[in-house]
């Protein structure tokens, strides 16, 4: 798969992701999507990793377990789809370059 296809794939299931988010009723607004390449390792860059900020009845959700439905859901749209939430980085949700389970 190319990196184009990657990223394509990538904002598909970024789209699922936000729908499911509403169907559970969060609201979201979205952070990092593009940061600089400071972190070799970011997939921010590649565009393949975003960061999503969750809000329950107007408040803001800053912990890894609030973010545990979405991340499960997250991880069975794609076998690249990793999320943060696994390293305390709950607003996280990445798509790697192989399949990381």
């Amino acid at each position: 798969m190319s990196p184009r296809q990657r990223q394509c794939l990538f904002a598909r299931c970024v789209v699922r992701l936000l729908l499911h988010a509403e169907l559970l009723g969060f609201e979201y607004n979205l952070g990092n999507t593009i940061t600089p390449r400071d972190n070799p390792r970011s997939n921010h860059p590649r565009k393949r990793a975003i960061d999503i900020n969750l809000y329950i009845d107007g408040d803001y959700q800053r912990t890894t377990e609030a973010h545990q439905p979405l991340g499960d859901f997250w991880e069975s749209l794609d076998p690249r789809c990793r999320w943060g939430g696994r390293y305390e980085d709950g607003n996280h949700y990445e798509m790697t370059a192989r399949p990381w389970r």
